[in-house]
């Protein structure tokens, strides 16, 4: 299959010019690109942020890394510029990139502000490109406790706590870089979750005009670590 495909079906919503457009110093274009190659996870290098993140832990490798499209949720309890909006977890559909991310990490530095471009990508189709990369879910189980279930690529589940938190280079637009940890709770190789490259997601100051709950869209990639 070739990179194209591969890149198109992650997010299922970009036409190659759009790809083009993104990547105009690599000369990206259909009938140039190579097929994609046996990629190795461990050539995959993780962004990282002005004020880095901790490290991951001794022994652990990056195992899985996945685009993640979606919106972070809030709530407000009034609709005056008195109040500010209260963080509620969020739900975001999650795309496999961890070949990209090990073979074109360029491509995949971008791919998050590419895909603020389009809707969030849904699809009952099993066949559809959308399916074929769709790796799972992010959610929250509870305010304090995000979930990333992998299933549909058959790499289970985990519950995490936040452990660490920094800016994002844009960081009036861009949601936090976050380090999360398994809290145990789940009998899984996954224990620790970058979300780095975020896109979008950040709300308002204020509460002023806002109904008591909604959304701003985002994206980001997670990185899985085992």
């Amino acid at each position: 299959m070739q990179f194209t495909t591969v890149a198109l079906s992650l997010l299922a919503m970009s036409p190659l010019s759009a790809l083009a457009r993104a990547l105009p110093e690599t000369r990206i274009v259909a009938r140039e690109l190579p097929n994609m190659p046996d990629c190795k996870v461990s050539n995959a290098r993780m962004p990282v942020a002005p004020t880095p993140l901790p490290v991951p832990e001794a022994g652990l490798s990056v195992a899985q890394v996945v685009v993640g499209r979606g919106t972070q949720n809030y709530t407000c309890a009034s609709s005056t510029s008195d109040d500010e909006p209260e963080a509620a977890g969020a739900l975001a559909q999650l795309f496999n990139a961890t070949c990209i991310a090990a073979t074109y990490p360029e491509l995949l530095s971008r791919m998050t502000v590419l895909a603020m471009d389009f809707p969030i990508p849904t699809s009952d189709d099993p066949d559809s490109p959308t399916s074929r990369m769709h790796s799972g879910t992010h959610f929250f189980q509870n305010a304090t406790t995000p979930f990333f279930t992998l299933e549909d690529a058959g790499l289970g589940h985990v519950a995490l706590s936040k452990k660490n938190v920094t800016d994002a280079p844009n960081k009036e637009d861009d949601v936090k870089w976050l380090k999360l940890a398994s809290n145990g709770a789940e009998d899984n190789a996954w224990q620790e979750v970058y979300r780095v490259n975020t896109v979008g997601g950040v709300p308002p100051k204020t509460c002023e005009g806002l109904q008591s709950t909604f959304t701003v869209q985002y994206s980001a990639e997670y990185w899985f670590w085992a």
